[in-house]
């Protein structure tokens, strides 16, 4: 029989023969957990766009997730790279700053820094960081 398509293992416990469902196999299973809980968490923030509110807050993710900030905290670490989540949302917003930046040229650097969830000043040293130049030097690189 198979529960959850996991094949039953038949283990040992105090002398007694138990078959057990997902023991031997629990920290596979606790991972793919929080491999599914991370994805719905990263994918909320880009569909959602949640990373262009300039005051997105750590606990907004929190409480809508019904998670601690050590689980949180977590995630990021073994599924984001190890990054602050201050630094996560950030390139979420330096990414479509580039591609703003890249396809709209109508658009002020204000305005994209805006648009994606920075200040102005932010944009620029998040983009510096990332890229090697401003967006203004970029944007005259492009021309």
């Amino acid at each position: 029989m198979h529960v959850f398509g996991i094949e039953p293992k038949c283990v040992h416990v105090f002398s007694f023969k138990c078959t057990l469902f997902c023991i031997p196999l629990q920290h596979e299973i606790i991972n793919l957990m929080g491999k599914e809980l991370f994805n719905k968490i990263d994918s909320v923030i880009r569909s959602e766009r949640l990373y262009a509110n300039v005051n997105l807050m750590r606990e907004d993710v929190i409480v809508r997730f019904g998670i601690s900030r050590h689980r949180l905290n977590d995630l990021l670490n073994q599924y984001a790279g190890g990054v602050s989540f201050p630094q996560y949302i950030n390139d979420f917003r330096v990414k479509e700053a580039y591609e703003l930046i890249t396809h709209h040229p109508e658009m002020s650097i204000a305005e994209i820094a805006f648009e994606v969830g920075f200040t102005p000043p932010n944009l620029r040293d998040q983009f510096k960081r990332r890229y090697g130049m401003t967006p203004m030097k970029y944007r005259t690189h492009l021309e």
